[in-house]
């Protein structure tokens, strides 16, 4: 049988009672269950490693649906389900939308309803999982724009190091303010033809955040992301080789 390890953050003894001895007596899988009464307990112990996190929204060093996004933050590839009293379901919702994936109201949920919370998001996660480390952690600097206002939606670190700007920034900015002013009408054209599938882009001038001038050669392919239709681009640096005459 399989062992899952859960993380209960959550202070009070009663809801905690209650999770505990739903999940102690599954027939479906067996629990390994940690406890944490607090957010500072939380995040600083390093070596947790949950599978899956249920979490109170009553925790005295900071209450409410910050918590999830303190949570979340620590723990990106963990499903997060919010343990919520009647009166602060609102907040479980605010959760929900910072990237919590259910949430449970104490004293009303059974154990089937337990345990699916548990299961289903898990199985969700492990699958866009996959994609997010294999973005996240590769060493090719790439990020992901919508094709129809060109918004940056997402960056990996390999694309801030080579660009030179914050995950913040990164975000906040356009494609075309990667590159100079005399490549902008050549992108928007290609971009209204572009298939489908993976698009060799070929090569192209993109600007750092210092503002030089450096050669990349440009890979993509059409995504969805979080409901959008969007473009994810690898940007291959070639500056040195284009500088140098050689093929690459």
């Amino acid at each position: 049988m399989n062992k899952c390890r859960v993380l209960i953050i959550e202070p009070n003894t009663d809801n905690i009672f209650a999770v505990r001895k739903y999940l102690l007596t599954s027939e479906y899988e067996d629990h390994e269950i940690l406890f944490c009464s607090n957010l500072k307990q939380a995040v600083g112990i390093r070596d947790l490693h949950p599978e899956c996190i249920l979490c109170g929204l009553t925790l005295q060093d900071l209450p409410g649906a910050s918590t999830i996004q303190q949570v979340l933050k620590r723990y990106p590839y963990v499903p997060v389900i919010v343990l919520t009293d009647p009166i602060t379901i609102s907040g479980a919702i605010v959760a929900i939308e910072m990237g919590a994936e259910d949430y449970l109201v104490n004293g009303r949920f059974s154990q089937e309803d337990l345990l699916k919370a548990i299961r289903l998001p898990r199985i969700r996660k492990r699958h866009s999982n996959n994609y997010r480390r294999l973005f996240d952690e590769s060493p090719l600097p790439m990020f992901v724009y919508d094709e129809m206002n060109f918004e940056i939606l997402d960056v990996n670190e390999a694309a801030l190091a080579q660009y030179g700007y914050s995950r913040e920034q990164f975000l906040a900015m356009n494609a075309r303010q990667l590159r100079p002013e005399d490549e902008m009408e050549r992108f928007i054209n290609l971009n209204r033809d572009v298939p489908d599938t993976f698009f060799d882009f070929g090569q192209w001038k993109h600007l750092r955040k210092n503002g030089e001038i450096f050669f990349v050669h440009i890979y993509a392919h059409s995504t969805e992301f979080e409901g959008t239709k969007a473009r994810i681009v690898l940007a291959a640096d070639v500056d040195q080789k284009v500088k140098a005459g050689k093929d690459y």
